[in-house]
């Protein structure tokens, strides 16, 4: 079960009666940053005003709702634990017959993040395979097959910002990620508490 003491910190109580800190005090007035227009630590039901858009996921847990990004259909995804948001996603949802497309999509999102956040601090291409990776025209491919990976990482005083682009089995996903550096550590609880869950 969770709970939340009276300086904001987040407890996981046990069942057996004992209890933990399961991250940093949550205090809302300190965040200036979000996703679109929810503070991180913003609840599901303040984050469904904002929207105006009919939701795809309607969860405790998970928000969606389609939208437009760069002249892209993405997902706008919220991610929330214990009521607050803690991570979100641009998800592309356009499909394209020519792997390459992908790839300016890619491009153009990465371009649009250097205008708002600067340089990216991390701009990395990892090639799992190189049979495709002297013929630029065929790292579509490279791509969708899964012997190409492209990321960029940005952070600001709050935010995490990470953009990748990757496939298998010849889906090809571009996504922009975004993490509240405040409240990672909600998720990271989490998922420790899953797994000791599970063992």
């Amino acid at each position: 079960m969770k709970a939340v003491a009276e300086d904001g910190t987040p407890i996981d109580l046990r069942s057996d009666g004992t209890w933990r800190h399961a991250g940093p005090p949550v205090n809302d007035d300190q965040s200036n940053e979000g996703f679109r227009k929810a503070r991180w630590g913003a609840p599901r039901e303040e984050i469904r005003l904002l929207e105006a858009g009919g939701w795809d996921v309607d969860t405790p847990e998970l928000l969606v709702v389609p939208t437009q990004l760069a002249d892209l259909g993405v997902n706008a995804v919220y991610i929330l634990l214990m009521d607050q948001l803690v991570r979100a996603k641009y998800m592309l949802t356009e499909t394209f017959q020519n792997s390459n497309h992908y790839l300016n999509a890619y491009e153009t999102l990465k371009a649009s993040l250097a205008k708002k956040y600067g340089p990216a601090e991390s701009d990395d291409t990892f090639w799992s395979n190189d049979l495709y990776q002297d013929d630029y025209q065929e790292w579509g491919m490279a791509v969708s097959c899964g012997d190409l990976i492209r990321s960029a990482t940005w952070q600001t005083a709050e935010t995490d910002v990470l953009l990748t682009l990757d496939g298998e089995n010849f889906e090809v996903s571009v996504v922009i990620q975004y993490t509240s550096r405040r409240l990672s550590s909600l998720e990271e609880g989490d998922r420790e508490r899953r797994l000791l869950e599970d063992l």
